[in-house]
């Protein structure tokens, strides 16, 4: 078993930033590759969170898969009006990256996008944006609608980190077709399995968008699970039965 902490700069994002990688000790052999977890990470939190306060560690041994944990700051993993081009990182030179330099697999059948908190917002977008990144995605206690107008997204601070990530008409048109959940998920043609862990009107606002057209998708109160390592293995035993 190895845990990398990369420290550097990755192309389009143009920034030193970290990443930790996780890498079972039965090593591929030959034409044999890894497959992938993309575990990404919550807002604020190191790259090491996830190795610190989960059993990924443990669970990337037993399940025989490769796990990058990159980090996010506070980005909503969007590209940002003013800042770093955080989506197009995770969606190409993150991968680029890492497909490049450690034997995991590039094929749609062998990667597996998931994320808690801000991460969970990362893995949706991904998930309606570009379909054919993963076999499967999921998002657990993600705040499903960042652009709600109701007291807990109206302090100044809040404010501010959208009009940081996604410009001071934050509400525009333009603005929510690009970026709101509701919106990306009613838009796209094809909707990949999803696993979808959280609670809420907004839980079900989402649930009913994606009712019509996201078959083989599971839906979980996030009353029934107790942290990090059940919503992982519930997110596993998902992707065991694609």
């Amino acid at each position: 078993m190895a845990i990398i902490d990369f420290r550097g700069s990755i192309p389009l994002l143009n920034n030193s930033t970290r990443v930790t990688i996780a890498l079972p000790s039965l090593v591929p052999e030959k034409t044999d590759k890894w497959k992938v977890l993309w575990l990404l990470g919550e807002e604020g939190r190191s790259s090491d969170h996830y190795v610190r306060f989960s059993s990924i560690e443990k669970l990337s041994e037993e399940w025989n898969i490769a796990v990058v944990m990159p980090e996010g700051l506070h980005s909503d993993y969007e590209n940002m009006v003013r800042g770093l081009r955080w989506f197009d990182y995770i969606s190409d030179s993150l991968p680029r990256f890492i497909y490049d330099n450690f034997p995991v697999s590039d094929t749609k059948e062998d990667n597996f996008v998931f994320g808690f908190g801000m991460g969970g917002l990362g893995a949706l977008r991904l998930a309606f944006r570009v379909p054919v990144f993963a076999a499967a995605y999921g998002a657990c206690g993600t705040d499903l609608d960042v652009f709600a107008q109701d007291a807990a997204h109206s302090t100044a601070a809040y404010i501010r980190k959208l009009q940081t990530i996604y410009g001071d008409d934050f509400l525009s048109e333009d603005v929510l077709d690009s970026s709101d959940l509701y919106r990306l998920a009613s838009q796209a043609q094809v909707i990949p399995p999803l696993m979808v862990i959280s609670s809420g009107y907004s839980f079900l606002k989402l649930k009913s968008v994606l009712s019509s057209k996201a078959r083989g998708s599971v839906f979980i109160n996030s009353e029934n699970t107790t942290g990090y390592d059940d919503a992982l293995k519930a997110f596993h035993d998902m992707t065991e039965k694609l």
